[in-house]
């Protein structure tokens, strides 16, 4: 019993021990659960803290990221639209906001290199235009000088078969006249000897005039002595009847012959005066002769020298024929060659075109070429319905039709000086040769040129005042009135340079 009661209080006291050591064990185990709870619950609190800090990290990084993509892209899907005026900036300084840095630049650099094709283009066009409606002026002045040509060859051949004809005509002119030459020439001879014989028959009449002279003589010394035959007779008486018979007979006979004498002198006398009127008539003629045979043989002396010219004339004619021929198949084949330069022109425009329409679409940073063409187009129509002075007042409006990114309109007068600067009204008054970077005398010079000829482009350097910085300009500019012209113009990306690297000015379409 007793060993039964130590069992028993054995058995107690490692109850009660183990009661103790439960209760140990429990304060312990709630000791370390209250340690472990408090320990949960930080890493838990860590935990959260932790995920939030994630969280907000891929919050950011996402916006940061993803939606810097997402800007990016947006701005890439509208440049690829044809949208160049889109900013792509992101803030910060991480690799995205440098790539949209990057794309920025990228963007303008697209613009201006758009900008500069629209602008050539544009210009190109123009020029082209000009170049084609000369190439189709110069081809019809060159089809109808080609027709004045072929009618010129057919003039000159004409006119060449005229002058052989001639020269012919006048080799058989000189024949002739040489033939006349010599004919009159004999003629000329048988009239002095003609002459010379009239003078002998006026010599022979002379002498017969002495002989009837001597004739009548002997009559009236017949007659004398028939008188003193008589006188004798009739003192004789009957003897000297018969004497006195012969003495009236011979008397009769004495005045017969006398009177046959003085009709023979009459007569003499009367042919004697015509021989010499026929000799004065016949020495006339002479000299008629003589000055008519010197003439022959002048004229027939031209006619050779004529005869000669025409021949050369003609030997001349016929190598102007020839030559003209020449020119008039060159001309034709100048005619061809400007009919393919239209065609080739006409190509060029068509190629221009549909360059200017695969960019013409775009949305561009700066103004181009063909906008400022249409700008000046505008102003005109705008002056012409406001008038100048409310035009100039519409002009420098910077919120207006006139003003849109870089183009602006301005007028100048022949000294230089700005009417209208439609970017900087402050500029009004002052000279284009205070702008940095221009030629202003080769600027004035060329765009006074261009408005005289009733509008065109030139290209120089001068300020962009948007952008401060010195540029290429192309611009149209076109004349109101006497004293003043107006303009608008294209920045390009570039200084344009001569070929000796100096900045230059010059007109587009010389």
């Amino acid at each position: 019993m007793e060993f039964y009661a130590q069992a028993t209080r054995a058995i107690d006291a490692l109850a009660a021990l183990e009661r103790e050591l439960a209760d140990g064990v429990e304060a312990e185990w709630a000791q370390r659960s209250a340690t472990l709870e408090r320990e949960i619950a930080i890493v838990a609190a860590g935990c959260v803290l932790v995920l939030l800090v994630l969280t907000y990290g891929l919050v950011a990084f996402y916006r940061a990221t993803v939606g810097g993509l997402h800007h990016l892209n947006n701005a890439i899907d509208r440049a690829a639209e044809g949208d160049l005026t889109s900013d792509a900036v992101l803030p910060g300084r991480d690799e995205m906001a440098d790539m949209s840095q990057r794309l920025r630049h990228m963007l303008r650099a697209l613009s201006e290199l758009v900008a500069d094709v629209r602008s050539a283009a544009a210009v190109l066009g123009h020029v082209g235009l000009q170049l084609v409606q000369d190439s189709q002026q110069l081809a019809e002045r060159t089809q109808s000088q080609a027709a004045s040509l072929e009618q010129a060859t057919s003039n000159v051949r004409a006119v060449a078969e005229t002058v052989q004809a001639n020269a012919d005509s006048a080799q058989d002119i000189r024949r002739l006249t040489g033939e006349l030459n010599r004919e009159t020439e004999r003629a000329s001879e048988l009239m002095q000897h003609t002459v010379g014989g009239l003078g002998s028959l006026q010599a022979t009449s002379q002498r017969m005039t002495e002989i009837i002279g001597t004739i009548d003589g002997i009559a009236f010394q017949t007659n004398i002595l028939a008188l003193n035959a008589a006188v004798e007779a009739a003192r004789a008486g009957e003897a000297g009847r018969g004497f006195a018979v012969v003495a009236a007979e011979v008397r009769r006979l004495a005045q017969r012959s006398q009177e046959a004498a003085n009709e023979v002198r009459q007569l003499i006398a009367e042919s004697a005066e015509r021989v010499q009127g026929t000799v004065q008539e016949i020495r006339s003629v002479n000299e008629a002769m003589d000055v008519l045979v010197r003439g022959i043989r002048d004229i027939a002396a031209r006619i050779g020298e004529m005869a000669d010219a025409s021949r050369q004339q003609s030997t001349a004619l016929r190598e102007v024929v020839a030559a003209v021929g020449d020119l008039d198949k060159v001309t034709y084949e100048n005619s061809a060659m400007v009919e393919r330069t239209t065609h080739r022109a006409n190509r060029l425009m068509e190629r221009t075109r549909d360059l200017d329409e695969a960019v013409h679409h775009m949305k561009l940073r700066q103004g181009t070429a063909d906008e400022a063409y249409g700008l000046v187009q505008k102003a005109l129509e705008h002056i012409r319905a406001v008038g100048y002075e409310r035009a100039v007042e519409d002009f420098h409006d910077k919120s207006g039709p006139f003003v849109d990114r870089d183009l602006y309109v301005f007028v100048l007068d022949r000294e230089g000086t700005y009417r209208v600067m439609g970017l900087d009204r402050a500029k009004v008054g002052t000279r284009v040769h205070d702008a940095p970077g221009i030629n202003a005398e080769q600027f004035l010079a060329d765009a006074w040129h261009r408005a005289e000829q009733g509008g065109g482009w030139i290209e120089y350097n001068i300020l962009n005042p948007a952008t401060g910085q010195v540029r290429a300009k192309s611009s149209y500019v076109v004349p109101l009135g006497d004293a003043l012209l107006l303009g608008c113009g294209a920045y390009r990306s570039a200084l344009r340079t001569e070929a000796d690297g100096r900045p230059t000015s010059s007109a587009l379409d010389d």
